[in-house]
């Protein structure tokens, strides 16, 4: 039994190689570029301004993490190797929802103007690698070069959280339940940062 065990870990360091393709390095250049690209392309909000936006935004964010832990969930199902596949395209898909949710945050709150690329990664990552480096973003977010920067260091943040990512995909049904908890959590910070950035007290 413990010998299956060491396999299976042995396995999925290995298909996380795969998977990642790179090391490290690689793969932190791959989530900074991936990064880069969801926080350039800012989605476009249907949501109208709200009376209670503060109110307003709390259900968005809770139905946004109920959708992350959906997604991360399920794509987390997949038995074996296929588990280790799909934590790319998880954490891709987390990230655009959430990128949905920041827009529609700054939307009720009648801020869209105000949402750039160094807003939207603040936004999303500033839990992540803490809230004076996000500002500091914010202030540069004109120059590519700093905004680049500051992506492959999310991106490298983010390579410990695939690391976990892969072991858990090898426990049946329970990782996939702690995959999605983790997203739900997530999520949720991220619609705090939104709120903080936008919210009525902010002085963004």
């Amino acid at each position: 039994m413990a010998k299956k065990t060491q396999a299976r870990k042995k396995s999925a360091k290995t298909g996380a190689r795969r998977a990642t393709s790179g090391g490290a390095d690689g793969l932190a250049r791959k989530l900074g570029d991936r990064i880069l690209k969801i926080v350039s392309e800012i989605p476009r909000s249907v949501q109208p301004r709200a009376k209670q936006p503060e109110l307003a935004s709390k259900e968005l964010v809770s139905k946004a993490a109920r959708d992350a832990a959906a997604i991360s969930g399920l794509l987390a199902l997949p038995p074996g190797p296929m588990a280790v596949l799909t934590i790319l395209p998880d954490l891709y898909a987390v990230w655009t929802r959430q990128a949905q949710l920041v827009a529609d945050v700054a939307a009720m709150h009648g801020r869209t103007g105000d949402l750039d690329r160094g807003m939207m990664l603040r936004c999303l990552f500033g839990h992540v690698y803490g809230h004076a480096a996000a500002r500091d973003v914010v202030v540069r977010a004109g120059h590519r070069l700093a905004l680049r920067r500051a992506a492959r260091r999310a991106g490298a943040c983010m390579c410990e959280r695939v690391a976990a990512s892969s072991l858990l995909r090898w426990l049946p049904i329970v990782g996939a339940a702690g995959l999605g908890a983790y997203a739900y959590y997530d999520t949720c910070q991220v619609g705090c940062n939104a709120l903080e950035a936008f919210g009525s007290k902010s002085s963004s």
